[in-house]
């Protein structure tokens, strides 16, 4: 079974995981660092702990993608990575706004509910967190 993801470069757009994705956000962020670095980042979008191993995959894939070179523990970012990146946030903000805009002009009900349930439920399970930790 082949775990590299498909990088087609004729393709009008790149193929990333959301941990990818993530992965490389925080490493233009913050340059060249090893893992275990990201890591905490990582954790806080994520809700929860990660550790090297979780994540040797997916930096795998990227070096072999060609959009990580890794030298020793460091992780670098390839240069055209940031385009890259770039142009898959302006798609996650185009498809986001869009959802917004129907979620306020309520033409998706649906999808407002769907929010605020979401919503509440957060806020609930920190209610709790800060309920145990007390």
């Amino acid at each position: 079974m082949n775990d590299v993801a498909p990088f087609d470069r004729h393709r009008r757009f790149t193929d990333l995981s959301v941990m990818e994705f993530a992965l490389l956000i925080v490493l233009l962020r913050v340059g060249p660092h090893p893992l275990t670095f990201l890591l905490p980042t990582l954790d806080g979008w994520f809700d929860c702990k990660l550790t090297v191993a979780n994540l040797e995959p997916t930096v795998g894939r990227l070096v072999r993608a060609g959009y990580v070179l890794r030298r020793g523990d460091t992780l670098y970012p390839r240069r055209h990575t940031q385009a890259i990146v770039i142009a898959l946030y302006g798609s996650l903000f185009r498809i986001l706004g869009d959802d917004m805009m129907k979620m306020i002009n309520a033409s998706e009900p649906s999808l407002l509910s769907t929010l605020k349930a979401y919503l509440d439920r957060r806020a609930e399970d920190d209610r709790s967190k800060k309920k145990d930790g007390d």
